[in-house]
């Protein structure tokens, strides 16, 4: 009895802290969080985490602490005789195959939901940054733009937080054992197929990402002295 009180907790928690973990990726291109989050850089600026530490600990931690919760988790439940396991409570029909193709491979129905709000994700992400940065456009002391190649910055510049979330999931090592991809019931090769995919991803918006904002830079004539100061700050 206390066991299984001890497994429903723990299931309770990874389903908390995996909702908490959506909702800071979901917020992030908001007007709030981005007050808050200039707030929260300033007064970890003087504190050892600085802006990096800071970026680690909110949006890395929480999947460190699933991995660690779900290897818990796994333990006691490979721990149970099989009589007293629970029976998965995951619709069968939601694993089974719904697409088989030469191509793609195959999907299942929960797969492919996946892989559609992850794509709508992307999409809420650019849209609400792009959209924020067109109402406030504003000329970069550093730089003489037109119009144009304001707006074009802004464009590049949002595709690094593509390439961005895109690497926060490549950043998941790919592992027959991963206890994220035993809860979620994801197998390995279809894990090694998403790994592949979101690594072209993010080499496809970074290089959008880079060689655009250089081009702006070029056409500026003020290429070195942007990346002078970028190497320095490590932000554009």
């Amino acid at each position: 009895m206390a066991k299984a009180i001890l497994l429903a907790l723990l299931k309770v928690l990874m389903i908390v802290i995996f909702a908490g973990w959506i909702a800071l990726w979901i917020l992030k291109p908001t007007t709030l969080w981005t007050r808050k989050w200039k707030g929260a850089e300033d007064s970890a600026r003087h504190t050892v985490f600085d802006y990096y530490g800071l970026n680690f600990a909110v949006f890395t931690f929480p999947l460190i602490a699933l991995t660690i919760i779900g290897v818990v988790y796994l333990n006691l439940v490979t721990k149970e005789p099989p009589r007293s396991r629970p029976a998965r409570s995951a619709p069968v029909g939601f694993s089974n195959p719904v697409v088989v193709n030469s191509f793609v491979g195959i999907l299942s129905s929960m797969e492919i939901l996946a892989v559609f709000l992850f794509l709508l994700f992307l999409a809420w992400t650019y849209y609400a940054r792009i959209s924020n940065d067109f109402k406030k456009l504003m000329p970069i002391k550093s730089l003489k733009l037109d119009l144009w190649q304001i707006k074009y910055l802004r464009v590049a510049t949002r595709f690094g937080l593509l390439a961005e979330v895109c690497l926060a999931l490549l950043l998941l090592p790919i592992l027959r054992v991963l206890p994220i991809f035993q809860l979620i019931g994801i197998q390995f090769e279809a894990s090694v197929r998403y790994h592949i995919l979101l690594g072209t991803s993010m080499i496809f918006f970074a290089t959008i990402h880079g060689a655009s904002t250089l081009f702006i830079w070029g056409v500026s004539h003020h290429i070195q002295d942007e990346m002078w100061r970028w190497q320095k700050k490590g932000r554009i």
